[in-house]
C-alpha cells in the first residue's frame, strides 16, 4: 500500500478537491450549489492525498463538552470519506489512525462521532457511551401533563436566550456541548424552526419544523427543561401543537422524566443515533479532575494507537489539585482505552463494565467515586 499524505484545507485548490470528494462519497455525485459549502463554518478539514490524488478526507467540529464540571475539548469527528474506488484497501484505517495523532496535536482532550459501523470505529479505540432514547407517542395515548406555565414563541434570532436552560439541562449529563452563539444558530439548521419556550426566565423549550400534515407524525428537533413544572408544561403545549397528528417523536436522555413517570403502553421506545467517544490524552484528563479530599489510585490503559497514553498512571487527587505520574505499582483499575472511555465519562457505568468483564476493578467500592455513573448524551448532530 502506498504511503498516504494528509493535509488541511486551507486554499481554495483544497476545497475543490473536498468538495468534489464529498459529492462522489456524499452526495450522489451531484454538485454543490455556489456558495453552498462554506469552509468557514469553524470546521477543520481534512485530505487524503495518494500520488498526488485526492482519494477521501474527513472534518472536524469543535466542541467544548464536559464531564462532571470539568471542560473538555471535543473534536466533533464527521463526514468521513474513502472515494469508492480506494476502499478495501486499508486507506480508511489508515487515515482514522492518523487523525488521532492529529487531533491530540490540535489541542483535543477527547473525539466523538456518529458512526455507520461501531465495530468498525471501535478498531481505532471509539466506544459508545451514553443512550438517547427517541419515544414516539400516540397522541390517542399522550398523557395529559399540568401546564403551569404559558409558552411563547422565540424568534430564530433570538435562539440564544435558550441558552440558560440548555445550560442548566445538560449540567447533569456527560459528554453534552457547551454551545457557542455560532453553534446555537448552526443548530437550526438550514431552514426555520418554529421554537416555543415556558416560563420567564425560560423553564423548558422545544423546537420543530412542523413538517408533515394531518395524522402524520411531529418531529420535534430539541427538547429542553431545568424544572419538572417547565418540562410538564412544554408537554403540556406539545400535546396541543400535536393534537391533529398521529404521534409525537422526540428524544430524551437516560433519564427523562418520560420513561420513569409517564410511559404508558402504545409508546414506541428506540436507542436513536448513539455517538461514541475516544479519550485523546489520558492524563491530561485525569488532571483535570477535581477531588474535594486527597486520594490516590493507580489506572491502567491499553492504548495501541496512541501509546502514550498507555501504561500505569498513579493519579494523585486533591482540593490543591491532581498530578498524574507513570509508575510500575499494580494498578486499581485496568482496561482498553474504549472503555476506560466509557467509565469515565459513566455511561456504561465502571460498575456495569467491571461485571460484563470490559474493565478490571480490585476494589469497586473504593474507586467507584471517581467514576460516577452520570448519563451521556451527545447533543450535537454532525
Amino acid at each position: 500500500m502506498s504511503e498516504l499524505k494528509y493535509r488541511l484545507v486551507e486554499t481554495p485548490q483544497d476545497v475543490a478537491a473536498y468538495k468534489r470528494a464529498y459529492e462522489e462519497v456524499w452526495r450522489q455525485g451531484q454538485p454543490f450549489a455556489e456558495g453552498e459549502l462554506d469552509p468557514g463554518d469553524g470546521a477543520l478539514r481534512y485530505l487524503a492525498s495518494l500520488d498526488d490524488e485526492v482519494i477521501g478526507g474527513f472534518k472536524v467540529h469543535d466542541y467544548l463538552v464536559h464531564r462532571n464540571q470539568t471542560e473538555l475539548r471535543c473534536a466533533g469527528v464527521a463526514s468521513v470519506a474513502i472515494r469508492p474506488q480506494y476502499r478495501s484497501s486499508g486507506y480508511g484505517a489508515d487515515m482514522m489512525r492518523w487523525s488521532l495523532r492529529e487531533l491530540k496535536q490540535q489541542g483535543f482532550t477527547v473525539a466523538a462521532l456518529y458512526p455507520f459501523r461501531g465495530t468498525y470505529y471501535r478498531k481505532f479505540g471509539y466506544e459508545f457511551c451514553g443512550t438517547r432514547w427517541q419515544i414516539k407517542c400516540p397522541m390517542s395515548r399522550f398523557p395529559r401533563f399540568a401546564e403551569e406555565l404559558p409558552a411563547r414563541r422565540i424568534a430564530v434570532e433570538d435562539v440564544a436566550q435558550l441558552d440558560d436552560c440548555y445550560r442548566q439541562f445538560i449540567s447533569g449529563i456527560n459528554g453534552a456541548n457547551l454551545r457557542t452563539p455560532g453553534q446555537w444558530t448552526q443548530r437550526m439548521g438550514k431552514g426555520s424552526p418554529l421554537i416555543y419556550a415556558v416560563g420567564d426566565p425560560i423553564e423548558a423549550y422545544a423546537w420543530s419544523s412542523m413538517e408533515g400534515g394531518f395524522w402524520e407524525d411531529l418531529n420535534i428537533g430539541e427538547i429542553a427543561w431545568s424544572t419538572p413544572r417547565g418540562y410538564e408544561s412544554l408537554m403540556a403545549f406539545l400535546r396541543g401543537l400535536a393534537i391533529n397528528r398521529g404521534a409525537l417523536v422526540w428524544n430524551e436522555p437516560a433519564e427523562g422524566p418520560f420513561l420513569c413517570r409517564f410511559l404508558d403502553q402504545g409508546a414506541d421506545i428506540t436507542l436513536h443515533r448513539p455517538a461514541m467517544y475516544r479519550l485523546l490524552d489520558v492524563p491530561k484528563v485525569l488532571e483535570l479532575t477535581k477531588s474535594p479530599a486527597d486520594d490516590m489510585i493507580v489506572v491502567e490503559v491499553q492504548d495501541p494507537d496512541l501509546p502514550e497514553n498507555s501504561g500505569r498512571w498513579i493519579w494523585n487527587l486533591g482540593p490543591e489539585g491532581t498530578v498524574v505520574q507513570k509508575t510500575t505499582d499494580e494498578p486499581d483499575v485496568s482496561g482498553y482505552i474504549g472503555a476506560f472511555t466509557q467509565a469515565y465519562f459513566g455511561e456504561p457505568s465502571l460498575s456495569r463494565l467491571w461485571e460484563a468483564g470490559a474493565i478490571e476493578v480490585t476494589d469497586l467500592d473504593r474507586v467507584a467515586y471517581l467514576f460516577p455513573s452520570t448519563p451521556v448524551m451527545c447533543t450535537e448532530f454532525f
